[in-house]
């Protein structure tokens, strides 16, 4: 039996005992319980969700609710209350368990990794089969395929019954290939050329040679690296205002294709102006910090500050700083086009061995 029946049935019969009323039961004390249909599910385990015990006065009101806990159980396809003199008794029907798991066809994610989504989401051998369970796990593949740039990757289920109330579980998987880079554009760019720029992107668009470069493939993961490498390009080569605006990718109607656009802000050059140390302690020398600052006049790099920072912070590493930090302000001169940036030393404290 297909899925898409199997749930259909399952719905209706929901339905059906949801919406039309419990067995009208005359208003009795209760003296007695039994269960009936249960297979699996321990009788005692119904017992401990029934909000009922012998005793107790029963009517139609608690029957319903009775019946309304045991379904959000999520245990049931089907519950019924009867009465049997002043024994009541609980007709259910269980939803079936998962027998076993089989997918095919996956090869560029491995057999573990479906198991982990398998157990991440509980849908497991032995589990009670859930619909809802299985939607969310067929969207957590399908994630991870698009996350790879497989975005006409397609996963099939098939429900099949077995005895005693169980089920069998298909995943028919297809791939489909990565999809590729058809056009790749950058939009802002003045300073650097279009060539220069694709050089420093993991991706590619087509080419002539194209077919040969995995840079073509397309993910979400080559995509994050290429604007980061826009962004440090820039930023070592002294546009310290440089944004970008957007990234847009578009996918063609067969889901492999892929245009992308990045939109730029360069901003304008800037230089390094003073460079300066504030360091109350004293702890960093002048011929040190003058060793290992950027310099005056030089184009602005982030490279170059976070270099500073990196020998600064190792400096008073030696001299038994071992938790210290060396924070570079930087304050912008717009005017002049130049970045001034003070390098604030906080040794904390002193480490003895």
């Amino acid at each position: 039996m297909k899925l898409g029946l199997l749930c259909k049935a399952l719905c209706v019969t929901v339905l059906v005992i949801l919406s039309g009323p419990v067995q009208a039961l005359d208003p009795f004390e209760l003296k007695d319980i039994r269960v009936e249909g249960a297979h699996r599910i321990e009788v005692g385990t119904i017992f401990n969700y029934l909000p009922v015990k012998v005793g107790d006065k029963i009517t139609d009101e608690l029957a319903r609710e009775s019946v309304r806990i045991l379904f959000s159980t999520g245990f049931f396809n089907d519950v019924q209350l009867k009465r049997d003199g002043n024994t009541l008794i609980v007709v259910v029907s269980e939803r079936p368990s998962i027998a076993s798991i089989e997918y095919l066809g996956n090869k560029d994610i491995r057999d573990a990794e479906i198991e982990e989504a398998l157990h991440s989401v509980g849908f497991v051998d032995g589990k009670i089969f859930s619909q809802p369970v299985l939607d969310k796990l067929l969207k957590t593949l399908r994630e991870r395929y698009f996350s790879r740039g497989r975005y006409s990757a397609t996963i099939e289920s098939t429900v099949t019954p077995l005895d005693a109330s169980r089920v069998r579980i298909r995943l028919q998987i297809d791939e489909g290939r990565v999809a590729r880079i058809e056009k790749l554009r950058i939009v802002g760019n003045n300073r650097f050329s279009d060539r220069e720029l694709f050089k420093l992107l993991e991706l590619r668009q087509d080419s002539l040679l194209g077919f040969l470069s995995s840079k073509r493939n397309y993910s979400i993961e080559k995509l994050n690296a290429s604007l980061e490498a826009l962004t440090s390009y820039y930023l070592d080569h002294g546009y310290i205002n440089f944004e970008i605006d957007s990234h847009d990718v578009a996918i063609s109607q067969n889901k492999q294709d892929i245009f992308v656009t990045i939109s730029i802000t360069e901003g304008e050059p800037y230089a390094f102006g003073k460079v300066e140390l504030d360091d109350t302690q004293r702890y960093i020398t002048k011929e040190d910090f003058s060793r290992v600052r950027p310099r005056s006049g030089a184009p602005f790099s982030r490279h170059q500050v976070l270099l500073a920072k990196t020998a600064l912070e190792s400096i008073l590493t030696d001299i038994g700083f071992a938790f210290c930090n060396v924070n570079a302000m930087p304050e912008l001169d717009i005017e002049r086009k130049l970045v001034d940036f003070t390098f604030v030393v906080d040794p904390g404290p002193k480490v003895y061995v």
